[in-house]
């Protein structure tokens, strides 16, 4: 007797787990809507040349003097420095939608020189370099391009998970290598 009310007291208590509320079915993560602001598959990543076409032709009068590809609140954004009339213009765009995030003017450095389309042409090589001599666990944080004096400065940033980085700079006009920092 005493087994039987054991077994229907515990036949009891598996009916009333498997109705209770809290025995919904397990939801995957791909049920779940999300607000992370990372591009889906369908984004495609603007290309250096397409968005300094978009800034020239937005602010054709302002000389680009420094781009930068990086992330920054969360997105990742290529910010154009140019110069105009002794005044310094900021603008940065989101790098997947070309919208324009920031535009900011302060009072110009005179030894800014400006980055022409045609001094483009080695970045992606240089990339496609680096990323080959990087170790595998690494990605490209970011890169910025900037004419000091009479040399175009192309420093690039891989980061790891554990936060370690390697940093390059090259002489973008030849493609040679200055400095490696790991």
């Amino acid at each position: 007797m005493k087994k039987s009310i054991i077994l229907i007291a515990a036949l009891l208590f598996l009916v009333a787990c498997s109705t209770s509320p809290e025995s919904k079915p397990e939801e995957k993560p791909d049920d779940k809507e999300t607000t992370e602001t990372t591009p889906n598959e369908s984004d495609k990543l603007v290309s250096l040349e397409e968005m300094y076409d978009i800034y020239t032709e937005s602010y054709p009068e302002i000389s680009v003097t420094e781009i930068e590809f990086k992330h920054k609140n969360s997105k990742v954004v290529y910010e154009f420095e140019g110069v105009l009339d002794h005044k310094e213009y900021e603008i940065t765009y989101d790098a997947y939608t070309k919208e324009v995030i920031k535009e900011d003017i302060d009072d110009a450095s005179p030894a800014k020189r400006q980055i022409e389309k045609d001094d483009l042409k080695n970045i992606a090589a240089i990339l496609k370099e680096t990323k080959q001599d990087v170790p595998d666990g690494y990605s490209l944080s970011q890169w910025k391009l900037e004419r000091e004096s009479d040399m175009l400065e192309f420093e690039i940033e891989y980061i790891n998970d554990e936060e370690h980085k390697i940093e390059y700079k090259y002489n973008a006009d030849t493609k040679e290598l200055i400095k490696k920092d790991d």
